[in-house]
């Protein structure tokens, strides 16, 4: 089983720490969520995402995403997931950049993007890299909006990029939040610069999916992707990392199968050693739904199903769901899909 360093949630009391929205690991050569193309045509035809191999990945179980820009048009290509009615969020993931020592000054972007709309005309914020180092410019981060027509809000040169400009082929860990109007930018988990920047439009962008974009306006090309994480709000994307030095979780919520799901779903839960656990169930509005589990369990892996009743018996709505776990001194937010 793929092993995950997870976000730790320290807090008391029901649903005010971080939840996880969505994550996508590509374990076992699978995408775990549902992505879609940004742009497609009249027949749903687009660029989504895909999945392949690669040695040495950050997670380091070899499966990977890409997302090619050979279908979309434009020489653009744009994986999206998530809801349309997504405000404030932050997206990270690990994303594969490639500086360019060609011979055109040309833009070629790969990263991330949020607030993604195709409704009723695409409109998106972006952080990407744009490492063409004869670019007129020059090499750079750059953060930009996308309504009809493009907004830089803001370039990060190779003096504001920790470690600088990577010279050859590599892996980098990117991160966006957005709050309102405002955005902040980070790379190999350090905040950028002079954030937070603001988009001072008279009707920022609200709401919108969130995605992996890249673009290459002369030629076929390809983002790749790996360990992408959606949250609620800010945390320390170096919790998350399985590149980073740190000692696993003595208390972990792994992801739940089957997820979406209909009838049942088991969350598995691990203890590093033995203390009481409570398994709860609450509603995006955090009302208490369902009561798990409540007691000492011993130390290990231990699995716990639930069926999409209440508390009081009845089944629960069709909808997105909370799975809260506390052990140990930690808690830790997982969210489900219930159809119907």
């Amino acid at each position: 089983m793929y092993k995950l360093f997870p976000i730790l949630l320290l807090f008391s009391g029901a649903l005010h720490a971080q939840t996880i929205l969505f994550e996508e690991h590509f374990t076992n050569g699978v995408a775990e969520i549902d992505w879609e193309p940004g742009w497609a045509d009249s027949m749903g035809v687009g660029d989504s995402m895909q999945v392949d191999f690669m040695a040495g990945n950050p997670s380091g179980d070899g499966t990977v995403g890409f997302v090619e820009n050979m279908l979309s048009g434009g020489m653009v290509g744009t994986a999206v997931a998530g809801m349309e009615d997504m405000t404030d969020y932050m997206v990270q993931g690990w994303i594969y950049v490639t500086p360019d020592w060609g011979d055109a000054a040309r833009a070629e972007y790969k990263g991330l993007v949020a607030r993604f709309s195709n409704e009723p005309g695409y409109s998106y914020y972006q952080f990407v890299a744009d490492f063409n180092t004869l670019a007129e410019d020059g090499p750079k981060l750059r953060l930009r909006k996308y309504d009809g027509g493009s907004v830089v809000i803001h370039d990060f040169f190779a003096g504001e990029i920790p470690g600088g400009v990577p010279l050859e082929a590599s892996w980098h860990h990117m991160g966006l939040r957005l709050e309102g109007n405002q955005f902040w930018c980070y790379w190999d988990f350090e905040e950028l610069p002079g954030c937070p920047y603001e988009d001072d439009a008279l009707i920022p962008l609200s709401q919108g999916k969130f995605g992996i974009y890249v673009f290459n306006f002369v030629r076929d090309d390809a983002v790749y992707c790996d360990d992408i994480f959606v949250t609620d709000e800010y945390y320390d994307p170096q919790v998350a990392s399985p590149m980073t030095e740190m000692k696993p979780a003595a208390f972990l919520i792994e992801p739940s199968f089957p997820n979406p799901f209909r009838c049942s779903t088991t969350i598995p839960v691990t203890l590093n050693r033995a203390g009481e656990l409570r398994l709860d169930i609450y509603s995006l509005g955090g009302q208490l739904v369902a009561n798990l589990h409540q007691a000492m369990m011993s130390a290990g892996q231990h699995g716990f199903t639930w069926d999409g009743n209440t508390n009081q018996g009845y089944w629960a709505a069709q909808g997105i769901y909370l799975v809260q776990g506390t052990a140990l001194g930690q808690s830790f937010v997982r969210r489900l899909v219930l159809v119907r």
